[in-house]
């Protein structure tokens, strides 16, 4: 009875020695698992952290495109209210000059009929005065 109580213990102490072994290398694997999981996450973590900051680059670009084509727009719009004025102030300038051009025109136009009824009237004196000498 001794013998089979010895043997119970001697086989309980081989089944916790096994079992502690087991467990040892159980959380061996789990250890070295984890490890591996930290490095990947580690690793997906850095390619996220540089993809943000290709994207916050990004974005700055962006901004500065923007912000460049918003100063394009203005400088273009203050030209095309400079070219209206500019316009504008052409317009009136011509008109004036072709009102005083056609005034002149006028006044010359008039002078030249006046030179031209002149004309033949000198020229109707003239031959009555050559028919009566």
């Amino acid at each position: 009875m001794v013998d089979t109580l010895l043997r119970i213990f001697d086989d309980l102490e081989e089944n916790l020695e096994t079992s502690l072994s087991i467990e040892r290398e159980a959380e061996k694997q789990r250890l070295e698992a984890f490890a591996t999981l930290r490095g990947r996450l580690n690793a997906e973590i850095a390619k996220l952290n540089a993809r943000i900051a290709d994207l916050g680059r990004e974005i700055l670009n962006l901004k500065l495109a923007v912000s460049n084509y918003q100063e394009n727009v203005a400088a273009a719009t203050a030209a095309l209210a400079d070219v209206a004025a500019l316009r504008s102030d052409k317009s009136d300038a011509c008109g004036a000059e072709d009102s005083a051009y056609q005034f002149k025109n006028s006044e010359l136009q008039t002078q030249i009929t006046t030179c031209g009824n002149a004309i033949y009237l000198m020229e109707d004196k003239r031959e009555l005065l050559e028919r009566y000498q």
